[in-house]
């Protein structure tokens, strides 16, 4: 009986860690933050170089389900508006609610578990195709992040479109997207993680 015992707990724990490690790509907690440098590219050829921070400052409860609070703010970019956006973790991925859409429509925003191939869509006012191209290293500044998983997003609408970089433990280490003919360049500066 104890050895049936210790076989089930031992499955339970395999399990759990296999789904951890699945997610390590998407820390989710209260206290992250992560800022970026931004280099904005008019569509004119004007360039601006700021900063965006991003932090999850809390926990919000909407339509019965629990969000992370993740507010971003920009700072030396002209009518970069601060925003919020609400997102939880799922066994099938992470969902996430645009804090100005005012219909509070919840989309798919990161298909789990992310694997090279895989392809997902975000439904909003517009489709986003987003697909999983490599799992590759890249060096950041002086930093190299090992077995990031490189992740392309194609809108048919407004949204942007472009490739991000995600690294286990950190999320997103670097950006390249276009939207209404601007080009965003963001490239992870700082993380802190929570204490």
């Amino acid at each position: 009986m104890n050895k049936i015992f210790f076989s089930i707990i031992l499955i339970i724990a395999t399990a759990l860690a296999a789904r951890g490690a699945e997610d390590v790509y998407n820390p989710i907690a209260v206290g992250l933050r992560w800022e970026h440098s931004v280099v904005l590219t008019m569509p004119d050829g004007r360039t601006f170089n700021g900063t965006m921070t991003r932090e999850i400052t809390g926990t919000k409860v909407i339509a019965g389900k629990t969000y992370f609070v993740s507010y971003t703010r920009f700072s030396g970019l002209p009518g970069m508006q601060p925003f919020t956006t609400y997102r939880r973790k799922a066994a099938d991925g992470i969902y996430a609610i645009n804090g100005f859409d005012p219909k509070k429509r919840e989309y798919l925003e990161t298909a789990l578990p992310l694997s090279v191939g895989k392809t997902w869509q975000a439904v909003t006012d517009d489709t986003t195709t987003i697909t999983v191209a490599a799992q590759e290293d890249l060096t950041v500044g002086d930093r190299k992040y090992e077995k990031c998983f490189k992740i392309v997003s194609s809108a048919d609408g407004l949204s942007p479109s472009g490739t991000y970089y995600l690294a286990p433990n950190i999320g997103n280490i670097r950006d390249s997207s276009k939207q209404g003919g601007a080009t965003f360049e963001f490239t992870l500066t700082k993380f802190t993680g929570t204490k």
